[in-house]
């Protein structure tokens, strides 16, 4: 990426919206990747709409994914959690 690209589409700069927001990180993700997630989620822990910052065991980016595909996953159960509180 540019940086005229990182500064573009850097979710820190995206205009808010106030809808439910969980951020997941695996445990075994590169130390920078973590870090993101974590300032992330701060900034967001400031507006309405904020979510939880899950930590996914034993994943990095390249399979955190696969814990959406588990039922019984704790991924799936927030994902069901939030889907349940909509409908309401």
């Amino acid at each position: 990426m540019t940086d005229a690209e990182i500064v573009a589409l850097s979710p820190l700069r995206l205009l808010h919206i106030e809808k439910p927001l969980v951020l997941a990180h695996g445990t075994a993700e590169l130390p920078q990747l973590f870090e993101n997630s974590r300032v992330f989620h701060a900034y967001r822990s400031a507006l309405p709409g904020a979510g939880a910052l899950i930590p996914v065991p034993r994943a990095d980016h390249f399979t955190v994914l696969e814990h959406l595909r588990a039922k019984d996953g704790g991924l799936m159960r927030v994902v069901a959690g939030i889907a349940e509180g909509l409908r309401h």
